[in-house]
C-alpha cells in the first residue's frame, strides 16, 4: 500500500450504480489531489456515506494506473504525541539472561554485606550500594573478557 497526504478533494457530481449481492449501491466520483502524484486521481465512494478523511489527512491506498483510480483507502492513524515514531524498537532481554544478572548482582551484594558485617556503624547504606554496583561491574568485565 502507498501513503500520501491529501491536498484537495473535489466532488465531480458524477454518480454510477454498482450491483452486488446486497443490491444496487450508488457511488459518487471524487477527484483527489495527492502529494505523491502530479495529477488528480479518481476515487469512488458510496453516496449515502460521508468520506472518512478530509484535506491534509494522511491516507494509505492501492492505486490502479490504468484507470488512474485509488481504492481500499484508509486513514493513517497518527500517534497521540508528536515525538513517537514507529521505528523505535525496544530490545527485550531473554528471561534467562535477566535471571543470571540478578543472581550475579545478589552475589555481589552478599559479598559486600559479608565484608562489612561487623562495621555497620561505620558504613552507610549508600556506600554499600555503591560498592555492590562497583563489584557487580567488575564481575561483568571479568566474565565478558573470558
Amino acid at each position: 500500500m502507498k501513503q500520501a497526504k491529501i491536498e484537495t478533494i473535489q466532488k465531480t457530481g458524477k454518480t454510477y450504480e454498482y450491483d452486488n449481492e446486497k443490491g444496487k449501491i450508488k457511488y459518487m466520483l471524487y477527484n483527489i489531489k495527492l502529494s505523491i502524484f502530479p495529477d488528480m486521481v479518481n476515487y469512488s465512494y458510496p453516496i449515502d456515506k460521508e468520506l472518512s478523511f478530509k484535506e491534509n489527512d494522511k491516507i494509505e491506498f492501492l492505486y490502479n494506473e490504468e484507470k488512474n483510480k485509488i481504492f481500499k483507502v484508509q486513514k493513517v492513524k497518527q500517534a497521540m504525541y508528536g515525538n513517537f515514531t514507529k521505528e523505535e524498537k525496544v530490545n527485550y532481554q531473554n528471561t534467562e539472561i535477566t535471571k543470571q544478572r540478578s543472581i550475579e548482582y545478589q552475589s555481589a551484594r552478599n559479598v559486600i554485606s559479608q565484608l562489612y558485617s561487623g562495621f555497620g556503624h561505620k558504613i552507610s547504606l549508600d556506600e554499600i550500594a555503591e560498592k555492590t554496583v562497583y563489584l557487580y561491574n567488575k564481575q561483568q568485565e571479568f566474565f565478558n573478557n573470558k
